[in-house]
């Protein structure tokens, strides 16, 4: 989905990047994104958010960032209905 999304920003002129929490450290996100204003996202893992992601957005509510617009979003179509 991140990829799609990413695509599709590309493709109407934005400047986007994917940043993976695994290989990026948190810190150098944030500043990305206090720079210009990123959306975020994450699969799910057991119905939740991934741990990394849950830390990250911790971190970011810490800081209490103003004047700025993010978007998240997730995908969990693979839960079965209920």
């Amino acid at each position: 989905m991140a990829k799609a999304i990413l695509k599709g920003l590309i493709e109407e002129g934005a400047d986007a990047r994917l940043l993976h929490l695994r290989s990026n450290h948190r810190s150098d996100i944030i500043e990305e994104m206090l720079d210009a204003g990123h959306s975020t996202g994450s699969p799910t893992l057991n119905n939740g958010m991934f741990p990394t992601m849950g830390d990250f957005l911790t971190y970011l509510r810490g800081l209490r960032p103003k004047g700025k617009i993010f978007g998240l979003f997730g995908s969990h179509g693979w839960e079965e209905e209920r």
